[in-house]
C-alpha cells in the first residue's frame, strides 16, 4: 500500500515541469453555483494534482499526462488544467468534463466541490486509484468519489495470472490481462476487439465493482482468457454512471507505451502482441473514453429523444387542430392540460441539454414524448357503448384447463375492452361442456369442472356476455368422419358427384333436410340454453358448403328422396339455370331458414330472455346464391335478433364493400337492425386492425367480433385499448336502454358544446332537444305499455341520471371553425344509434325485462 513516504512537495514538481504545470490552465473560474457559456473556455478540465504528482512521482505522471494531452489533441478537444487548490474552492464552472487521470487522495473540500460540479451538469472521467486512499494514505473503505462514480474499489490485484504453481510476479507475463467488452460496453471498445491485451505494468489493478447507476463496461480476464481474477461485483474494469466513467487500471500508463520490456515480454505471452499495438490500443481505449465520459453518445441519445418528442409533440398539436377543425367531441380540457406538461417536459429537456445533463434531458425528453404519444388517441372520439366482441376459438378454452386458467384469460380481455365472447362450444360433432345429449370433447377430460359453466360465471362476474358458438351442420373438417355420422352415416350429406366431404378443407356436412338431424340439434342446443345462464346462442355453419368449385351439397339419398316425394322432381335431372333448378336452390335454401326458425321457437319458449344469433357469409346475395343462408330474411321475420358477418380481410377496399352491405341490410335505423362487422385478427396488425375498428364506427356500426382471441396478441389488445376503448363500452345487448341513454345523455352535452362554441344557433338546439325527447317519451310509452308505470319511472330516471362520458371541459370558442356540418353529423350518429337500440329492443321489451335489471 502506498504510503506517507511517497508524498513530495509540491514545489519539485512545479520546479522540474513548470511548462506542463502551467499550460492550457482555464482562466474561467465561474461562481460555482451555475454553469457558465462553454463557447470560448475549455472543454475538459484535468485534475493535475501536486500531491499525485508526489504519490506516483514527477516522472511518471508527466509522462501520463502527455499521454493524455496527447489524445485530447488528437481529439480536436480543447482542455486546460486544475490544481488542487482550485478543485478545493470549487472553479470548475466552465468545463464540462473532469478528467482524473489517477488521483489517490481526495480532500473532502475537493469531494464537495465534484458533488457540485456533477449537479451542475458536470462530468467525470477517472482512473485507476482515484478517491481509493484518505489523506492518510489509507485505503478507504468507500471511494471517495463513490456518489459521482456509481463505483466503489476495493483495493489492488496485484496480478492477473496465477496458475497455482509459479509464483506470481516472479514473470513479465504475470502483468499482462485481458479487458474483456460486456454488451453496454460497445461505445467504449468502438473500433477495438471485444477481448483487449493490454498490460496493467508494474501496478497492479483495483477491483472494483459498480454501486447504484453504475452499469459495467467491462470487466477483467486473466491471461488464459478464461479466469475470472475476482468476485463478479469486484471484476468491474470500467463502470459508466450517468455522468460519470470510471475506469480501474492505469490506462494513461498503457497509453504512454511505459515499461517496454513488460509491454514487449507481455505481449508474447498474449499471443505475440508487441508493444506499439498495445500502446495503440490504449491510446483508441482513452480516446473512447475520453468521447464517452464527455456524454456524446448520452448527448446524441438525448438529441434522439428529443427529436422523437418534439415530432410526437408535433402530431398531438396536428391531431388537436383536426379535432377542432370537425368539431370533435372529446376531452378538449383534459387534453390540452396534457398538451401542455409534454410541452413544459420539451423545455425543460433542452435547458438540461444545453447544460450537458444528457441522462437528465433524455428522460425528460422520453416522457414528454409519452405523454404526447397519449394525446392522438384522447382526440379520436370514442363511444361509451357498443358490442365489442370475440370469437374465442374451442382450442383456446381447452387449453386454460380450469378455473385459474378461465379467470386469468378473462382478465386479459376484461383489460383490452372486451365485453361480449363468443366461446366455441360445439365443434366438428363434438361438444365443450358436460352435454348429456351429444358427443363429448376429448379435449376437455382434464378439466374437473364443465368448461361452459365456469366460463359463464366468471365472465358474468366481469360483466361480459356469453353467447356460445355452435357448429350446426358442418361436422368435420380435414376429410375426416366424426363419431356422429359413423353412429349415423345416414345423416350425411353429399355432393352431386357423391363427394363425402366438402372443398376446399375436406369437411363433413350434416343433411339439413333429415329430420333426425333436426331433433338432434335441436336437443344440444337447448340443452346449453337450459342447463347453463348463458346471455344467447350463436350459431355457425348455418348453411350449405359453399358452392365455389363446382362441388354442390344436398344430394344425399334422404335429401334426393324428400324432394322428389314434395315436387315429384329428381334433382339430378334439373336443367341448371330452369325453374326446376331454382325450385331446388329454394328448397334447400327453405331448409335452413326453417330450422331456424324452429330453432327460435324452441329455444324462446324455454328462454324467452335469450339472443339467437348467427355468423354469416358477408355478402348477403352471394350467401343466398352460393351456401342457401338467406339471412336477410331471417332478420325480417325476427328469427334472429343479431348478426355477424365474417367480414374478413386485410383489404382496405373490400373491407369497406363489406361494411356498405351491412348498411345495406340494416336499413333505416327505425327498423332497429343490429348487424355486426367480423374482423380478421389473424390477417392484421395491431395498427391495420385499429384501422379497421375506425372504418367500422365511420359507418356507425353497433359494435364490432373479433376473430379470434388466438390471434389477438398483447399488442393487438394494447392498440385497442390505447385508441377505440380507452373507455368502458355498455353492449346494447346487454342493456339497450342503458346504451340508448348514455347516447343520449353525450347527445344533450354535445348540443351545449356545438352552441357554446357557436355551431348550432337556438333554432338548432331546440329542433334537437325535441328529437331527442321525443324518441325517449316514445321509448317510456312502450316500457309503460309493456310493464306498467312503475318501470317506467325507473326508465325515465335511467335517462334523466345519466351521464356524458366525454366531458368536455373549458374551451376557448376562438380556436373552433363553427361548421354546421360537422356538428349535424355528430348529433346524428348519436341519435341514429340510440333509436337503433331502441327501436331493436321494444318488439323483444317483454323477454329483456325477464333479465334481472342493471
Amino acid at each position: 500500500m502506498p504510503g506517507l513516504d511517497r508524498l513530495v512537495a509540491a514545489t519539485v514538481l512545479v520546479i522540474a515541469f513548470p511548462i506542463v504545470l502551467g499550460a492550457g490552465r482555464a482562466a474561467a473560474t465561474g461562481d460555482g453555483n451555475a454553469m457558465p457559456d462553454r463557447s470560448e473556455a475549455p472543454l475538459v478540465g484535468i485534475a493535475n494534482s501536486d500531491r499525485a504528482a508526489g504519490w506516483y512521482g514527477p516522472v511518471h505522471w508527466v509522462t501520463w499526462l502527455q499521454a493524455l494531452t496527447g489524445v485530447l489533441h488528437d481529439q480536436e478537444l480543447s482542455y486546460g488544467y486544475v490544481d488542487d487548490q482550485e478543485l478545493a474552492s470549487g472553479q470548475l464552472g466552465s468545463y464540462a468534463l473532469l478528467i482524473f487521470p489517477t488521483n489517490p487522495v481526495l480532500t473532502e473540500a475537493e469531494v464537495a466541490a465534484v458533488e457540485r460540479f456533477v449537479e451542475r451538469g458536470g462530468r467525470v472521467l477517472a482512473f485507476w486509484e482515484t478517491g481509493a486512499y484518505d489523506e492518510a494514505g489509507r485505503l478507504r473503505k468507500d471511494n471517495a468519489l463513490k456518489p459521482v462514480l456509481h463505483a466503489n474499489t476495493y483495493g489492488q490485484l496485484r496480478t492477473l495470472y496465477d496458475d497455482g504453481v509459479t509464483e506470481p510476479g516472479n514473470r513479465a507475463e504475470d502483468h499482462a490481462g485481458y479487458l474483456e467488452a460486456t454488451l453496454d460496453g460497445a461505445a467504449l471498445f468502438a473500433g477495438l476487439p471485444s477481448l483487449l491485451p493490454l498490460v496493467a505494468l508494474e501496478q497492479p489493478v483495483m477491483l472494483a465493482g459498480p454501486t447504484g447507476q453504475g452499469v459495467v463496461m467491462a470487466s477483467w480476464l486473466a491471461a488464459d482468457q478464461i479466469t475470472r481474477p475476482a468476485p463478479p461485483d469486484r471484476n468491474a474494469a470500467a463502470i459508466a454512471g450517468p455522468q460519470s466513467l470510471y475506469i480501474g487500471f492505469n490506462l494513461l500508463a498503457a497509453a504512454a507505451g511505459e515499461a517496454d520490456r513488460v509491454h514487449a515480454a507481455a505481449g508474447e505471452a498474449a499471443g505475440g502482441q508487441t508493444a506499439e499495438p498495445v500502446k495503440a490500443w490504449a491510446r483508441q481505449l482513452l480516446a473512447n473514453a475520453v468521447r464517452l465520459a464527455l456524454g456524446e453518445e448520452a448527448q446524441a441519445e438525448a438529441r434522439r429523444a428529443l427529436t422523437a418528442a418534439r415530432e410526437a409533440l408535433d402530431q398531438a398539436e396536428a391531431a388537436l387542430r383536426a379535432a377542432r377543425q370537425k368539431l370533435t367531441f372529446v376531452p378538449y380540457g383534459e387534453i390540452e392540460r396534457r398538451l401542455s406538461e409534454a410541452q413544459e417536459l420539451v423545455s425543460r429537456a433542452e435547458d438540461r441539454l444545453g447544460s450537458s445533463r444528457f441522462e437528465e434531458a433524455r428522460a425528460l425528453a422520453i416522457d414528454a414524448r409519452y405523454r404526447a404519444e397519449a394525446i392522438p388517441p384522447l382526440v379520436r372520439e370514442t363511444r361509451p357503448v357498443g358490442v365489442r366482441g370475440a370469437w374465442m376459438g374451442a382450442g383456446n378454452l381447452a387449453s386454460l384447463g380450469g378455473r385459474s386458467g378461465v379467470r386469468y384469460f378473462l382478465d386479459q380481455l376484461q383489460a383490452a375492452g372486451i365485453n361480449t365472447l363468443f366461446p366455441e362450444i360445439v365443434r366438428r360433432g363434438v361438444a365443450l361442456f358436460w352435454t348429456k345429449v351429444g358427443y363429448r370433447d376429448p379435449a376437455i377430460s382434464s378439466w374437473d369442472e364443465d368448461p361452459l359453466r365456469v366460463l359463464v360465471e366468471e365472465a358474468h362476474a366481469r360483466g361480459m356476455q356469453v353467447h356460445p358458438w355452435v357448429w350446426v351442420f358442418n361436422v368435420g373438417t380435414r376429410e375426416e368422419t366424426p363419431a356422429i355420422l359413423r353412429d349415423h352415416p345416414d345423416w350425411r350429406e353429399i355432393s352431386q358427384r357423391g363427394e363425402l366431404f366438402a372443398p376446399p378443407s375436406g369437411s363433413s356436412w350434416l343433411n339439413p333436410s333429415h329430420p333426425e338431424v333436426r331433433q338432434y340439434l335441436q336437443r344440444l342446443f337447448l340443452e346449453i340454453a337450459t342447463e347453463y345462464p348463458i346471455d344467447g346462442l350463436h350459431l355457425d355453419y348455418i348453411r350449405y358448403p359453399e358452392n365455389t368449385t363446382g362441388s354442390v351439397f344436398g344430394y344425399s339419398p334422404a335429401s334426393l328422396s324428400a324432394f322428389q316425394e314434395k315436387y315429384g322432381l329428381d334433382p339430378r335431372t334439373l336443367r341448371p339455370g330452369s325453374r326446376e333448378a331454382a325450385l331446388w336452390d329454394e328448397w334447400r335454401r327453405e331448409n335452413v331458414t326453417s330450422f331456424v326458425h324452429q330453432l327460435a321457437v324452441v329455444l324462446k319458449e324455454a328462454r324467452p330472455d335469450l339472443l339467437l344469433s348467427a355468423a354469416v357469409v358477408p355478402e348477403a346475395e352471394r350467401a343466398r346464391a352460393t351456401t342457401m343462408q338467406d339471412w336477410k330474411r331471417w332478420l325480417d321475420e325476427g328469427y334472429v335478433d343479431f348478426l355477424v358477418t365474417m367480414a374478413y380481410s386485410s383489404n382496405e377496399p373490400l373491407f369497406e364493400r363489406y361494411l356498405s352491405e351491412i348498411d345495406a341490410a340494416t336499413g333505416a335505423d327505425a327498423l332497429g337492425r343490429l348487424i355486426f362487422p367480423g374482423l380478421a385478427v389473424w390477417v392484421n396488425s395491431p395498427e391495420a386492425l385499429a384501422g379497421q375498428v375506425a372504418m367500422a364506427w365511420a359507418h356507425n356500426s353497433p359494435g364490432e367480433v373479433f376473430f379470434a382471441t388466438d390471434y389477438l396478441s398483447d399488442n393487438h389488445r394494447q392498440a385497442l385499448r390505447q385508441g377505440f376503448y380507452s373507455q368502458p363500452g355498455l353492449s346494447p345487448l346487454a342493456d339497450p336502454e342503458g346504451a340508448a341513454a348514455l347516447l343520449l345523455a353525450n347527445l344533450a352535452a354535445k348540443i351545449a358544446f356545438f352552441q357554446q362554441i357557436g355551431a348550432l344557433d337556438e333554432a338548432g338546439v331546440k329542433g334537437w332537444q325535441e328529437r331527442r325527447e321525443k324518441l325517449i317519451g316514445d321509448w317510456l310509452a312502450a316500457v309503460e305499455d309493456h310493464a306498467g308505470k312503475e318501470q317506467r319511472e325507473r326508465s325515465a330516471a335511467r335517462f334523466a341520471n345519466a351521464k356524458p362520458a366525454t366531458e368536455v371541459g373549458k374551451v376557448d370558442p376562438s380556436q373552433f371553425r363553427p361548421n354546421r356540418y360537422w356538428a349535424q353529423v355528430s348529433l346524428q350518429r348519436d341519435f341514429a344509434l340510440a333509436t337503433r337500440f331502441l327501436r331493436w329492443a321494444e318488439p323483444r321489451l317483454a323477454r329483456l325485462l325477464s333479465r334481472p335489471q342493471p
